[in-house]
């Protein structure tokens, strides 16, 4: 494996309740709740792979679809090398 570390920023950008932090859920921990809590203005997980010998270390940032924390939200695009707009 080579000594090469990768980090990418991905941001989940969408309404309240259409299912971001459940994505994030399923690909960090491999597991579905059909229970979650609204997230209030933003958090981030890791999630670590290997590909091609390279360690790759992605900064997923889920991100508060209410309306109340949309001026907050901007904030957190800057450094995003992709964004995964999530709708119901």
């Amino acid at each position: 494996m080579s000594e090469n570390s990768i980090s990418y920023k991905v941001i989940l950008l969408g309404e309240s309740s259409v299912g971001k932090t459940s994505i994030i859920y399923r690909l960090t921990q491999n597991k579905f709740s059909d229970i979650t809590i609204s997230t209030i203005n933003e958090f981030f997980t890791e999630k670590n792979l290997i590909i091609k010998g390279n360690k790759i270390s992605l900064q997923i940032w889920d991100t508060a679809g209410e309306e109340k924390y949309r001026s907050i939200v901007k904030n957190y695009y800057k450094g995003s090398i992709a964004a995964i707009l999530v709708y119901d």
